[in-house]
């Protein structure tokens, strides 16, 4: 169990439903000496609207991507919301272990499906998708589910993460939330953003958080990527279509569309996602990571491309156990002599915490990089877990 001041979480199992693993959330109403922002986000306002948002989306089963909930009840001290436990799949694709889920995400988090409730969830992101034991992908943090009425949707806490969306459709939601609410069109544009890279970061791993999508942060994300791949050739020139056209197309055509493309590779009809790059032979030495030309800084995707071999390797589980420690030497290289390149501190940190499973090298690696990244709110975040995650193992 932990306590977070304004909720409780808890994870129990849910004997009713056959001793299903469970997760509870218990939000505590607002006191009566709370301020005006404690009371617009836990007042008994906002929890009593919340409560009647799940039961009416409880009733449509299996209709809305929901995680499936076992009860919801409103007392006097606050919002119980028991689930079903998950996967989050910011983890699985922490791992580099999400790569046959792109197609899946699409599959499952259409919110334009043909019969079916219109429906909007305002944060859409790995942090809020979760992968049921079952296979299905569904979308938790079920307080920014929404339904429709009258072909808008009230939405109370407009809570997301603007820094994933390009500027303009940021600017588009800002003005509809200065309404009061979001229409049906903008709130279908925002969630095919975000459902889209949440599917392609399943094949390109995790979005660094470099301000709004833009051409050049894309390029920066397809950088680490197999250019070889159809899934990433197929988010390269989605995205960038979007991008050029202020537009994404419909989940339904985006997944016929690589379900296609897929299939044509393995020559199979209806073939399923899986993640087998062309590799070259693997070579980790000293020589791996030459000097880039003329010595600059500007040179460091010429290095990266040497070795991203192995790191196409790592991911595809072909890596061998005695390349490993070669491959985190190499990019301990590439760190120190472009330090203020974000990508090879996330590969160390990948290497540390999701293969070698040492806590205390991650959290070295943490406090580097951070030496040069001091602003970086999001590694800041990752160093924080990780001393945790630290302090956990050495109180045993």
């Amino acid at each position: 169990m932990a306590d977070h001041n304004w909720a409780i979480f808890a994870r129990a199992r849910w004997l009713r439903d056959g001793g299903k693993p469970g997760f509870i959330k218990f939000i505590v109403r607002a006191g009566s000496k709370a301020g005006a922002d404690t009371e617009m986000i836990t007042g008994h306002d906002r929890l009593k609207g919340v409560f009647d948002r799940l039961v009416s989306l409880q009733a449509f089963g299996l209709a809305i991507p929901l995680v499936p909930l076992f009860e919801v009840q409103l007392k006097a001290e606050g919002l119980l919301v028991a689930m079903e436990e998950l996967e989050p799949l910011h983890d699985i694709i922490k791992r580099g272990e999400a790569y046959s889920l792109s197609l899946k995400i699409l599959e499952d988090l259409d919110p334009e499906k043909d019969k079916g409730p219109s429906w909007l969830h305002f944060d859409i992101c790995p942090m809020n998708i979760g992968v049921l034991a079952n296979g299905r992908c569904v979308l938790i943090d079920v307080e920014s589910f929404y339904l429709e009425k009258d072909d808008v949707f009230q939405v109370s806490i407009p809570a997301w993460k603007p820094f994933r969306a390009p500027q303009d459709l940021v600017d588009k939601v800002q003005d509809q939330l200065a309404t009061g609410s979001v229409d049906k069109s903008t709130a279908y544009l925002k969630q095919r953003y975000e459902i889209a890279l949440a599917a392609a970061e399943c094949v390109l791993g995790p979005l660094a958080p470099h301000g709004n999508l833009t051409s050049s942060v894309l390029k920066t994300w397809l950088s680490a990527a197999d250019p070889k791949d159809r899934a990433v050739q197929f988010w390269a020139r989605t995205l960038q279509a979007a991008l050029d056209n202020g537009q994404i197309r419909p989940i339904r055509e985006l997944h016929d569309e690589l379900q296609s493309s897929l299939s044509e590779v393995e020559d199979v009809d209806h073939a399923p996602l899986v993640h087998e790059p062309v590799l070259p032979p693997i070579s980790i030495g000293e020589g791996a990571v030459p000097s880039a030309p003329g010595g600059g800084p500007e040179g460091w995707e010429e290095d990266w491309n040497l070795l991203k071999p192995a790191a196409y390797a790592l991911r595809a589980g072909k890596l061998e156990n005695e390349q490993l420690p070669q491959y985190r030497l190499a990019l301990e290289r590439l760190a120190r002599k472009y330090p203020s390149q974000r990508l090879f501190w996330n590969e160390l940190l990948l290497v540390a915490i999701s293969y070698e499973k040492n806590a205390a090298e991650a959290l070295a690696y943490a406090n580097e990089a951070l030496q040069h990244l001091r602003d970086d709110p999001d590694l800041n975040r990752m160093r924080n877990i990780i001393q945790r995650w630290v302090t956990e193992r050495q109180n045993g």
